[in-house]
């Protein structure tokens, strides 16, 4: 009979030789006895796989035939003590037995029993019934898994690994650190500042008529709230599949966040969102593009102005993303877009507050820092009459985009569609 085990994620076949009957009779005190030790079956060297698979339904030898374990010869005796020990050592060989008899039944499948072997397997069993000793022999290897035929997408880069900055860009900030002109309203006029030449850039992509580069995105949320005029203790709806920084806007400024339930494909739910609308009595609506995915935006626009809903849109993920022919952010009054490095640009850090209405984008550019009269150096801000007295009402926050920022920024706008379609192609090979 034989048991197979697993020896280092090898199967291995230990073949048991049949032993005399004699060797089975328990002595009798008086007389001469004879005995066959059982030994224990260990391997002889040390194990190791063999340089090729043996094909199925073969055994290959791990040991050589020499390598067994022979009984001891036979010694009479007819001493009460020595016969006393060999009913001890018969007693043990008969547990042994008792248990390699269980180790068979309970480890060997019938298909890989040698009797069900091929011929060569048979001849290994003969010889170790004919040695009287014990043989070991590798039981049929599992098939190789078949080779993938298919071919797939390996990532040989950091998913967090930003693209780096065109080489003008880079050029453009060293010259401006060299001048030490990275203020952004250390210019005589706007069109000589690369802060407002780049908000421009960004207008002219987005098609939005108002925009003011800031520091971050999040400092563009918190001003949209502003001047959308949340008061503290205001309840603004939002995602709540989200970024940090939607919630943190909110408690900056000073309003309460009220989440909404996502749909498939992580874009805020309709429907759970016009029962938050009703529930909460919340006037503000916050809604962030996740990962560049639009929600029904046709139907939140319905929504808010069914229920006299202010709608700003987060578009930090979605710069380059359109609905029906138009870019993003055009359904909210406000919008905001991010140039953090996970984004679409990558200045390290950075945002742009957009708008279409002149009221709020005359607001934003106060907030922003443009005190006094410093709104002249914008070229994408209303007119100095829409300012009015609003640098004397409105608290500055100094949040303001330097002009190093915009200088590295510049160059990437050219090719965000460009980068969009390569990205999209990405995206699809991985999911």
């Amino acid at each position: 009979s034989s048991v197979v085990r697993s020896l280092s994620c090898y199967p291995v076949t230990y073949v048991r030789p049949s032993l005399p009957p004699s060797s089975l009779r328990l002595p009798t005190a008086g007389r001469p006895t004879h005995q066959a030790q059982v030994q224990p079956y260990l391997l002889a060297t040390p194990f190791s796989p063999p340089a090729a698979a043996a094909p199925l339904g073969h055994t290959s030898p791990l040991v050589s035939t020499s390598t067994r374990l022979t009984p001891p010869s036979v010694t009479p005796s007819h001493k009460s003590a020595r016969s006393s020990k060999m009913l001890r050592n018969h007693c043990r060989t008969a547990l042994v037995l008792v248990a390699i008899a269980a180790t068979s039944t309970s480890f060997a499948p019938t298909s890989h029993k040698l009797s069900q072997a091929s011929p060569r397997s048979t001849r290994f069993l003969s010889a170790a019934a004919n040695n009287g000793g014990v043989t070991m022999v590798a039981a049929p290897p599992a098939p190789a898994p078949a080779a993938a035929t298919t071919a797939f997408t390996v990532m040989k880069k950091n998913i967090k690994q930003a693209d780096p900055v065109p080489q003008s860009g880079i050029d453009q900030a060293v010259e401006l650190m060299q001048k030490g002109a990275m203020y952004r309203y250390n210019v005589p006029d706007a069109e000589s500042s690369v802060v407002s030449i780049c908000e421009k850039e960004i207008t002219e992509y987005t098609g939005h008529k108002y925009c003011v580069a800031l520091n971050s995105c999040g400092s563009a949320l918190f001003l949209a709230l502003l001047c959308a005029g949340v008061q503290p203790g205001d309840k603004v709806l939002t995602n709540a599949f989200t970024f940090t920084a939607v919630p943190s806007a909110i408690q900056h400024a000073q309003g309460k966040a009220v989440y909404v339930e996502t749909e498939e494909g992580f874009r805020i739910d309709p429907d759970d969102l016009e029962k938050k609308m009703i529930s909460s009595g919340a006037k503000y609506l916050m809604v962030s593009h996740m990962r560049g995915k639009l929600a029904s935006m046709d139907r939140i626009v319905e929504l808010c102005e069914k229920h006299g809903v202010y709608l700003i849109e987060d578009a930090a993920h979605s710069l380059g993303v359109e609905w029906k022919g138009k870019h993003s952010g055009h359904h909210g009054k406000i919008a905001a877009i991010s140039s953090q490095s996970y984004k679409m640009l990558n200045s390290g850090e950075g945002g742009f507050f957009l708008t279409n209405d002149p009221v709020v984008g005359a607001k934003a550019a106060v907030y922003a820092g443009a005190y006094e009269g410093l709104s002249v150096k914008h070229i994408t801000v209303p007119g100095k009459e829409v300012f009015g007295d609003l640098p004397n009402l409105l608290p500055n926050y100094s949040l303001r985009m330097h002009a190093v920022t915009a200088a590295i920024i510049r160059p990437q706008i050219t090719t965000l569609n460009e980068r969009r379609e390569k990205y999209n192609e990405r995206y699809y090979k991985l999911v």
